[in-house]
């Protein structure tokens, strides 16, 4: 979250997601309970570090990170239905 601050934006708003990449290591080594999470905890860390604890954008943000373990459980199947589909 820090180095993504960093990074100009070419809109308000839009982060290119760097943070997100520990999620989706966490998904492809321990699950996507610990992707959820790992997920969660990140969103409440970097709001407290970087001061926007409760703020609008914390909410956005915890809105996401909820919405994380569905669409990651979503894709999970949707690619192991698509490998079992190829194997046959």
């Amino acid at each position: 979250m820090l180095a993504e601050a960093a990074i100009p934006s070419p809109l308000p708003g839009v982060k290119p997601g760097l943070a997100n990449i520990i999620v989706l290591l966490v998904l492809m080594r321990y699950g996507w309970r610990d992707a959820a999470w790992v997920g969660l905890l990140r969103v409440f860390a970097g709001s407290i570090v970087f001061g926007q604890f409760l703020a609008p954008g914390f909410f956005l943000a915890l809105t996401g990170a909820s919405g994380l373990p569905y669409g990651m459980r979503l894709v999970d199947c949707l690619i192991a239905a698509d490998v079992a589909a190829r194997k046959q």
